[in-house]
Formats: C-alpha cells, structure tokens, sequence
C-alpha cells in the first residue's frame, strides 16, 4: 500500500503541466487534443466566462485524462484534470472525474475535496455520489457513506456493484443481517459475479454458521479460483475443527496467491505451529505481524487525511 499524499492544486498544476506535453508530444508532435487545449485556453485567459471555451477545455482535458489513464498513465491523467481545474475550477463534471482519479492514486483528502465540491455545485449526481460512498469509506466518515450509498441506491436500485459497496461498508459497521441482505441483491442482480459470495462466507462465518460460510466460499472458489480470501476462509475453518493437514493446503495456496493478505499469513504460522513446523510457524507469524502493522499505520493515517481542511490555493 502506497503511503497517502496530498496536492495543492496550483502547485501540482506547475509542475505536471510538463507531464502532459511530455506525454502529448512523445511523438514529438502535440496531439490535437492538446492542440485544441492550448487554444481554449487562450480564449479563457482573455475571458475566463467565455461558455464554448469552458466546455472545450473540459471535454478534451477528461477526454485526455481518459486516454492517459488507459495506457496506465495515472499522474499524466491527473494532470489533465488539474490543468482543465485550474482555468475552469467550478465545472461539477470535472471536479468529479478529478476526485475518483485522484481515489485511485490513493490521494483520498484531494478527491474527498473534489468530490464534496462537485456535490455542492450538482447536488444528488449519481457519479458524483458513488464516488463520495466509496471515498467517504476510505477516510472512516462512515455516516456520510451510508447516505451517499442510499441516494445513489434510489436512483440506480439495479446496480450491483453499488449493492456490494453499500454491503461493505455495512460490514464494516458490523450490521452483518443488512449487510447480508446487500450482498444477496449483488448476486441477484449479477450472479457470476465472486466477491459477494466470499463477503457473505464472512458473514456467516462471523456468526458461527461453518457449514453456510464453506457453501459461500466454495461458491466463490467456482467463479474464481484464484479468491485468496475464500481459501482463506477454507482454511480458517478447518484450523478450527482441527483439520490441520487440509488446513495448511488451503492457507498455502491462499498465500501463494496472495502474499500480503495477512490472515492467511496470520493462520497459516499457527496451523503450521500445529503441525510441528517451529521455524515456518514464526517466519509467517513475524511476516503476519509486519503486515498488520502497516495495515494500521494505513488507517491511522486515514483518519489523520480525513480531518484535513480543504484549502484551495
């Protein structure tokens, strides 16, 4: 997990502005895209109101940032927002498009920003709130996702992707009968689909149901059989029924596919203390103990972001 960042908007502008033509004229001619924002701009420095402009510049800089992010150019998208921000910065699409690419390089204060603006300027969007459930889970203001997830839900009930966010962050409040009953729509509305069912294993495993928890983990082991979490919740359970030789096959396959998943590091040191194994018992004990403590370093960090102000530059 990369550590969490901020950026000031006029600052990052400066110094990515040359991201963008790098990656524009890296054909050593300027895409017309770029061509055109090089134009609009200039409208927009005469008069900064001027509506096609406006319009143009945001289009082609998200339409930039779209294609950047496709070949796996996350900054040099970013950039393109950022430059589209800083000559119309009160554009609620824009703002939007800037919050969930500024979520997924992990800078979760700048998108929270983002996106609680473009709220404010386009109240109950529907992109606009999906993105402020997902982010306000990853800054723990919990309350403000359940309402973004509930607004989002009654206007696009039949998405199940957002059915399986809304059970996640139920889960985590432990709500395990409402998150449940999330998950169970998720499949229903796309049933090939693997991680509600590993999610509802969770659940009933949380709640001392063994043989519903392996039916759902082994269901999500048919769609994908490389769900490290199901084999871990496989393995979880035979350790308790002291099943330790099917325990380890599981774990181990769980942290061959997942090396940093840290309940099957966790899990697999004791069932291999179990089995006699001392050394492997504490190499995977001391690499569990180093993975937990970076997990709460993460969400210590979290936490600190969330209560960050948002000052525009």
């Amino acid at each position: 997990m990369f550590p969490r960042k901020t950026i000031c908007l006029g600052c990052a502008l400066i110094a990515l502005l040359g991201v963008c033509k790098s990656f524009a004229q890296s054909d050593n001619s300027a895409s017309p895209q770029s061509a055109a924002l090089d134009r609009y701009e200039l409208v927009l420095k005469l008069n900064p109101h001027d509506d096609d402009a406006r319009k143009g510049e945001v289009a082609t800089a998200i339409e930039e940032a779209m294609e950047a992010k496709r070949v796996g150019k996350n900054e040099v998208a970013l950039a393109f927002l950022l430059r589209a921000n800083y000559w119309v910065p009160n554009d609620a699409e824009l703002l939007t498009d800037t919050g969930i690419q500024e979520q997924a390089m992990n800078l979760i204060s700048d998108a929270d920003a983002a996106l609680t603006k473009a709220q404010q300027l386009r109240p109950g969007n529907p992109k606009t709130l999906y993105a402020i459930a997902r982010v306000k889970m990853d800054v723990n203001q919990t309350q403000a996702s359940e309402q973004a997830w509930q607004a989002y839900l009654a206007q696009r009930p039949d998405d199940a992707s957002a059915h399986f966010g809304y059970g996640l962050l139920l889960q985590m409040l432990q709500r395990g009968d409402d998150a449940r009953a999330e998950f169970q729509k998720s499949i229903k509305l796309s049933p090939q689909q693997s991680e509600s069912y590993y999610r509802l294993g969770e659940v009933a495993r949380n709640n001392g149901q063994s043989e519903v928890a392996k039916r759902y983990y082994e269901q999500t082991i048919e769609h994908n059989s490389a769900h490290a979490g199901a084999w871990t919740g496989l393995g979880i359970l035979a350790f308790s029924t002291k099943q330790y030789e099917d325990s380890e096959r599981d774990l181990e396959k769980a942290v061959k596919l997942a090396p940093d998943f840290q309940p099957a590091r966790y899990y697999h040191g004791l069932v291999l203390a179990k089995l006699g194994r001392k050394d492997d018992s504490e190499k995977e004990l001391a690499v569990a103990v180093q993975l937990a403590d970076a997990e709460n370093a993460r969400r210590t960090q979290s936490k600190r972001l969330s209560k960050e102000p948002y000052q525009p530059q």
